[in-house]
Formats: C-alpha cells, sequence, structure tokens
C-alpha cells in the first residue's frame, strides 16, 4: 500500500512541476505579425477567418461571436487547430465581430477580427470573378467600383460629440450606378431609435438626432454596387461636456522604449473634453515645427495618420482616454508621435517619442572614459554652453567634452549615439533650463543617464540649473542632489570651481562633499 502511495505522489509531483520548469523562459502567447482586422464576403461565398496568434506551449483557442460563444454547425467549422474559421454558404446573420482567445498555461491574448458581409442584389451567379474585381471598358474604368468621393475626410474616424446635439457621419462615393448604401451599429442592423424613429441607414450619410450616451459605438458604411464593394468604420464617443477648448494632460503620452518586435501603447488623456473634438494620432516623419503641429489637419508631408482601428478610448469617471497601439513595431515605427484634438473652441497636443532600445556599450572596469564628460543641452540654451561652459571646461581645465553638434558618430541613429555617449563619459553634465524640459531629446538623453546612475549607483549626473526652472521639473531621482544654481548671483561666481572639483573626483565619492 505505501508503495502505491509512493507511485502516485511521485507521478503527481512530475505533472505538476514539468511544463513550469520547460516553459518558464518562454513568452506568452502574442499575435504574429499584423494581422488582418477586417474581411468582406459575398452571400453564399465560403470564408475563413484565421486566428494570428503563437505561443509555448501551444495555445488552446476559443472563440466567440458577438460577445457569445461561436458554436459549430453544417456551415461553420473551426480548423487547424481550432485556429481557423471555415464559413460555407455566407449569410447576412454571420457579419459581426469574431473574438479568438488563445491561452496557455503563461498568459492569454485577444484578437477581434470583423466580417462584413456584401448583399448586391445585381450579383448572380454567373458573374464572373473578373468583373467584380475590376472594370473590362473604358467606361467602367471611369464609373466601376465604388471610390470614397473624400479619403481625407475618412481618416478623422474618431468622434466624439456633446449628449442633446445631432450628427452626420458621411462616407459619399462615387462608381457605376446604382450604388447601394447600407450603416451599421457594432455589426448590426441599425434599429430604431427612441429620439429618432425615422432613421434612415441606407443613405451616404447616417444623420443622428438628439444623441444620447447609448449612441455611443462603431458605426460601419458599407457601399456597393455589381463591380465591388467598399465599407469604412467610424467610432462614435457620446459625452456631456461644457462647451469648451479641448485639454490634454501633462505628462501624456510618455516616451516609450521597445525593441523590434515588440508592441508599444501610447495614451493621451483629456482633461477637459470640449465640443465637437477630432482625434488624431501622428507618426511624424520629420521635426516639426510649432507651426506644423497646429496646421497637422490640413497638411499630409511630414507625417502619417495612425489607422483610427488602432485607437481605443478608455473612459475614466467623467474623463477619458484615447489610446494608440503599435503592433509588432518595426524600424519604420520608430520616431515621434502626436497626440491631437482639436474643436471649434481650440485645440491642443501633446507629443512623445518610441525609442529603439539599444544595449548600452558599458566599458569594462579597466577601461578608460573616452570622454570626461557628456553635456546634454536645448539648442535654446546653446549660446552659454558654446560660448561658457565648453571653453572654460576644455580651453582652460583640458577637460575632454562630448556634445551632440561635434561628436555624434555620422550614420548612427541618433538614440544609440545618445545612449553610447553618456556610457563612453565618465560624468554626465545636464544644463536643466525651462527649455530643456521642452526637448524631448534632452528628455531621452537624461532617461538614459537616469538608466546608467540608478544602474551602476556610480554619482555620474551632475546638474546645472541655468534659470529658474521649478525645480519639480527635475527628475525625483536628482532632487534631493546638490547641483549648482547658476541663476543665483553668489553662485556665479563659484559654479566653476565646483563643476571642476566634480569632475575630477571618482564616481564613487559622492558628490555632495564637493557641490
Amino acid at each position: 500500500m505505501d508503495d502505491k502511495v509512493s507511485i502516485v505522489l511521485v507521478f503527481l509531483f512530475c505533472v505538476v512541476l514539468i511544463p513550469s520548469t520547460a516553459y518558464s523562459d518562454h513568452p506568452p502567447p502574442r499575435i504574429q505579425g499584423t494581422p488582418k482586422p477586417q474581411y468582406v464576403a459575398r452571400l453564399g461565398d465560403t470564408k475563413r477567418l484565421r486566428c494570428a496568434v503563437t505561443g509555448l506551449p501551444p495555445p488552446s483557442i476559443t472563440w466567440i461571436k458577438n460577445d457569445q460563444p461561436l458554436h459549430q454547425s453544417e456551415r461553420i467549422k473551426k480548423l487547424n487547430e481550432d485556429k481557423t474559421i471555415k464559413i460555407k454558404g455566407v449569410r447576412l446573420e454571420d457579419r459581426g465581430n469574431y473574438t479568438c482567445i488563445a491561452e496557455n498555461p503563461l498568459g492569454k491574448v485577444n484578437l477581434t477580427l470583423q466580417l462584413h458581409v456584401r448583399h448586391d442584389e445585381n450579383l448572380t451567379a454567373t458573374d464572373s470573378p473578373s468583373a467584380t474585381k475590376r472594370p473590362t471598358t473604358e467606361h467602367q474604368a471611369r464609373a466601376g467600383a465604388p471610390v470614397f468621393s473624400d479619403p481625407n475626410l475618412l481618416k478623422r474616424s474618431f468622434r466624439a460629440w456633446p449628449a442633446s446635439q445631432s450628427i452626420r457621419l458621411k462616407c459619399q462615393a462615387t462608381g457605376a450606378p446604382p450604388l447601394r448604401y447600407i450603416w451599421l451599429k457594432d455589426g448590426k442592423d441599425i434599429k430604431n431609435r427612441r429620439l429618432d424613429p425615422y432613421v434612415n441607414a441606407s443613405l451616404w450619410y447616417l444623420k443622428l438626432r438628439d444623441l444620447v450616451p447609448a449612441d455611443s459605438g462603431r458605426y460601419t458604411c458599407l457601399v456597393s454596387n455589381r463591380y465591388g464593394s467598399i465599407n469604412h468604420t467610424f467610432t462614435l464617443q457620446v459625452v456631456a461636456r461644457p462647451h469648451s477648448a479641448p485639454i490634454l494632460m501633462r505628462g501624456f503620452p510618455m516616451n516609450k522604449t521597445v525593441q523590434v518586435g515588440d508592441n508599444a501603447t501610447f495614451t493621451c488623456n483629456v482633461h477637459t473634453n470640449g465640443i465637437h473634438m477630432d482625434f488624431i494620432w501622428l507618426k511624424w516623419t520629420s521635426m516639426p515645427t510649432y507651426e506644423d503641429i497646429l496646421n497637422s489637419f490640413d497638411s499630409f508631408d511630414s507625417f502619417r495618420r495612425i489607422d483610427p482601428h488602432y485607437y481605443k478610448a478608455v473612459q475614466v469617471k467623467s474623463n477619458y482616454s484615447l489610446m494608440v497601439n503599435i503592433v509588432n513595431v518595426t524600424e519604420d515605427d520608430f520616431g515621434l508621435y502626436i497626440c491631437y484634438v482639436r474643436n471649434p473652441m481650440g485645440k491642443d497636443f501633446r507629443s512623445a517619442y518610441l525609442i529603439k532600445y539599444v544595449k548600452p556599450m558599458v566599458p569594462g572596469t579597466e577601461t578608460k572614459f573616452e570622454y570626461d564628460a557628456f553635456v546634454i543641452f536645448s539648442s535654446q540654451d546653446s549660446d552659454w554652453v558654446t560660448k561658457t561652459l565648453i571653453p572654460t571646461l576644455e580651453e582652460i581645465h583640458h577637460f575632454k567634452c562630448c556634445v551632440h553638434y561635434r561628436d555624434f558618430v555620422l550614420g548612427v541613429p541618433y538614440r544609440e549615439n545618445m545612449v553610447n555617449s553618456v556610457y563612453k563619459s565618465r560624468k554626465t553634465i545636464a544644463v536643466v533650463s525651462k527649455n530643456f524640459f521642452k526637448s524631448n531629446y534632452c528628455c531621452s538623453e537624461m532617461e538614459y543617464a537616469l538608466h546608467r546612475l540608478m544602474e551602476r549607483r556610480d554619482d555620474s549626473v551632475v546638474v546645472i540649473k541655468l534659470d529658474e526652472v521649478n525645480r519639480e521639473k527635475i527628475p525625483k531621482e536628482l532632487r534631493k542632489r546638490s547641483y549648482i544654481d547658476y541663476a543665483k548671483k553668489f553662485e556665479k561666481h563659484h559654479w566653476e570651481r565646483k563643476l571642476v572639483d566634480c569632475l575630477t573626483i571618482p564616481n564613487d565619492q559622492p558628490q555632495e562633499q564637493v557641490l
């Protein structure tokens, strides 16, 4: 009897421990690449929806449709270990949101796919596929498959609108007549509204009168003719706020540092919601001026709009946040992102950088530093830095300084130059000012310097306070440390001696003994 009990206990012990030890180094389930979020099918077609997820151990897949469990039938089958849904003889009731939930012992991930069903009355079984894909005559080439008349208008897909007001969502298109328009809300037919029983969901625009919070949702416009179909989705958020200009919370979005292949999320927090607000997220391809940003709705040369499909509105009490997700980050995704909002009363914006993680080049214990100090400063303060600070350190005291305009390596990404300069220098001198904290570049360089400070505990950051900048803006890691307050008159006679003494002491000696 004792032997049997021992055998059972050993078996249970193995069953419990083997999964945790075998897969402890593997990531949880994740989405592969950039999945196709929307599918379009004609009545009677066969359509496959794929759950593009991966994981180790292989995750179990559960499907739900419009928040209800999806059951197999003669028409609907689950294939490829439940990763694929096959729908035979597509019907109108098949349209909607299909969500796959992938789960294993390390975690789970959700992926939602939207299926639109095109029900063109003029299509017949004898129509050839080529006839529905491309025009075959000169007349059809000019007016064949439907095309949206104003694609720029459609890029403004997120709408926040005040309660009790009316709104018109437009998706006018051109193409061979007759054009058929169908509007859906959250993937379903729009039913009569209590305040507007005669709402018409078959025009090129959808007018909603006397909005209430229940009208919030995703409105999809389907446009079709015998040569093809197109669709576009608007996200409507009904809010009850006073008439005011929008105000975005300071400090958001925050810079993100990720590796290629990771996912990143930026959050734009609304402090005051105004009326008739338009939100957009922009990825800039070049450094914009203040005027460039203010004119973002009118110019399309220096940025690309982030597809609203990747937006997510999150309500917190009476305010809400607008999030944007960058999935499977590539080299092209790194750079400056701006959350921009406007209404008839005014406009506001906030920005942040998506930064590529660079493994720092940490010198060995016996390696000498290439520079005595890496100087970070705003270009608005370059006059004092280039005419006073650098000449004093290099020409009088013979220190070797690293400054971006002279010493950054050509051809190397800017972020990588920042990291290398921090770790190749014995000290980092931060010339903080009101201008300093307005510069995303300065904030990024400070972030890398603080990372080294906390990682190596080597007191490597020296702060020079150049003007009357609010002390609360200084990173909390440095607030309890001494600094040179150049803005005070009596410090102007001693800053040079204090800085030179600080640069000559070892990094493991506290700077408070000098400053």
